[in-house]
C-alpha cells in the first residue's frame, strides 16, 4: 500500500511508499494533455525506496512560456528534501525536463540524469499552432498521437471540460523556441519506440550532441505511446539506470 500523494508545490507533487525515506527521486513531466494520474500509476512500479514526483503544467498566466515554467520547476524541484535525483520525460514533457535540467544547472547545482522518452531533440522542435485549432481537428490530431482515452474524445461534455487543459500545454509547446547554450553535463538517455512518426530514430539520436556527458539511446517496439505497452521494461531500463554505478549515479544530490 502508498502513502497518499501529497502536493508539495504548485508544479510538482510527491508520491512515497510508506516505510522509510526514500533514497532516489524520479521527477516525470508528462505529455501534453496527459491527466494527472498518467505517471502517478508508476509508483506501483517502483520499488520502496524510490520517491515518485509529477509535474503538471500550470502556467503563471497566458503569457508564460515553456522555458519560464521549466526554470519554475527547477526552483520548485531545489526545495525538496535532499537526495539523488533524475529527470524523465515523454514527448512534451521530454522538452520541459530538457528545460527544466538547463535551468537546474543555471542555478549553479550539479548535473540531474535526464530521460527523454518519445521526442525529436530541441533544435529539431517546429512552432505550429495545434492550440488554435478548431476542436473538431484538434480531436484527429489528438485521435492520430493516441494517448488520449477515446471516452474523452468521443463524448462533447468530457471535451469541453478536458480541451482547455490541452490547448494550454499545446500552447506552451507550439510558441517553444530553443536557445542556444552550452550543452548540459548530466547524462542523457534518449527512449522511444520504433514505429514513432513523431520522434523518427535520426532525431531522438541529435539528443547526442546536447549534453557534453554521456549518452545512450534505448528503443522499444511499438508506436508514441510505446511506453503504455512497455511500462514494465521501461521503468526497469530507468531503474538499472538509478542503481549505484549507473546514469543517475553520477547525478546531484538535490538540493
Amino acid at each position: 500500500m502508498t502513502a497518499p500523494a501529497s502536493t508539495v508545490q504548485p508544479l510538482l507533487t510527491c508520491h512515497a511508499h510508506h516505510g522509510p525515506a526514500p533514497r532516489t527521486r524520479l521527477v516525470c513531466f508528462p505529455h501534453a494533455g496527459a491527466p494527472g494520474t498518467f505517471f502517478s500509476s508508476w509508483l506501483h512500479a517502483l520499488p520502496a525506496h524510490v520517491e515518485l514526483v509529477t509535474v503538471r503544467y500550470a502556467p503563471h498566466g497566458p503569457e508564460e512560456n515553456l522555458t519560464g515554467l521549466a526554470a519554475r520547476a527547477a526552483r520548485e524541484l531545489a526545495g525538496l528534501p535532499g537526495r539523488p535525483s533524475a529527470l524523465f520525460g515523454h514527448s512534451m514533457g521530454a522538452v520541459v525536463a530538457y528545460e527544466t535540467a538547463r535551468a537546474w544547472e543555471g542555478l549553479g547545482r550539479l548535473p540531474l540524469p535526464l530521460f527523454v522518452s518519445g521526442a525529436p531533440s530541441p533544435g529539431g522542435h517546429r512552432p505550429d499552432d495545434l492550440h488554435l485549432r478548431e476542436e473538431d481537428e484538434l480531436v484527429r490530431v489528438l485521435r492520430r498521437l493516441g494517448g488520449t482515452a477515446a471516452e474523452i474524445l468521443d463524448d462533447p461534455e468530457l471535451r469541453a471540460v478536458w480541451l482547455p487543459d490541452i490547448r494550454r500545454d499545446f500552447r506552451l509547446l507550439d510558441t517553444y523556441r530553443h536557445l542556444e547554450g552550452p550543452p548540459l553535463r548530466c547524462p542523457v538517455t534518449a527512449l522511444t519506440g520504433r514505429e514513432d512518426p513523431e520522434a523518427p530514430l535520426d532525431s531522438v539520436r541529435r539528443w547526442r550532441s546536447y549534453t557534453a556527458s554521456s549518452f545512450e539511446l534505448c528503443t522499444f517496439p511499438g508506436g508514441h505511446f510505446y511506453l503504455v505497452e512497455e511500462k514494465e521494461r521501461l521503468v526497469g531500463e530507468v531503474l538499472r539506470r538509478l542503481t549505484p554505478g549507473g546514469a543517475a549515479s553520477a547525478g546531484q544530490t538535490a538540493p
